[in-house]
């Protein structure tokens, strides 16, 4: 099961979608500055309903059918604190998934793609970076300056944020996040047998991970 919410759009206009576009939802309920304006719920699930509840209060109860391609939408007027859907299946609680209002913004999370590499010279290695909240979950509308320090036997290869509008060069020292992530690149040197990444951001804690090179 999954929910995902609508970006609002702005009055006087109107989206239109080709066969190969998808509508701008996000994970989130943070929507600071849009109180009282209806946000259109997307509710994706395999459940036989789905219960939706808005800082604990029931708002609706949507009966889900695969002959509407197990996806139903609902507008919620927004207000701050936390949405839930709650899926039951034969008559019994299944899942449930919940967005609230981040408090604070409060550390970044940095992972490697693969936590082993058979390394040659000039191989790479993936680092994906993400913005949490203070109860560990991402921020996707997180947009902050992300700069790594890199130990071992190799050498920073590109940043990048899938922002198809951010000119900025592949190779600089930094790199903004988008949608709450940005990714590192790595170039490899052969003899080393393991890097440490950094990653940090002004007012965040910062985050380190290692990856073996074999």
């Amino acid at each position: 099961m999954e929910i995902a919410v609508h970006e609002p759009i702005p009055d006087g206009m109107v989206e239109y979608l080709s066969p190969w576009a998808w509508p701008k939802e996000y994970h989130s309920w943070n929507w600071e500055g849009f109180e009282g304006v209806p946000l259109l719920v997307s509710v994706y699930s395999r459940c036989d309903k789905v219960i939706l509840e808005l800082n604990n209060q029931v708002i609706d109860t949507i009966n889900i059918s695969e002959f509407k391609g197990l996806i139903s939408r609902i507008n919620i007027p927004y207000q701050a604190g936390m949405l839930t859907a709650i899926g039951i299946k034969e008559g019994k609680r299944w899942q449930e998934k919940s967005y609230r209002q981040p408090e604070n913004l409060f550390q970044l999370r940095i992972a490697p793609e693969k936590e082993q590499i058979v390394a040659r010279a000039d191989d790479l290695a993936y680092f994906n970076v993400e913005v949490m909240d203070d109860l560990g979950k991402l921020v996707p509308d997180a947009e902050v300056i992300v700069s790594f320090t890199i130990r071992g036997k190799c050498h920073l290869a590109a940043v990048g944020n899938s922002n198809p509008q951010d000119m900025k060069s592949f190779q600089s020292s930094t790199v903004k996040t988008f949608m709450g992530r940005c990714q590192l690149i790595v170039r490899l040197s052969e003899g080393e047998k393991n890097i440490t990444v950094t990653a940090q951001a002004q007012g965040l804690k910062l985050a380190t991970t290692g990856v073996q090179l074999n």
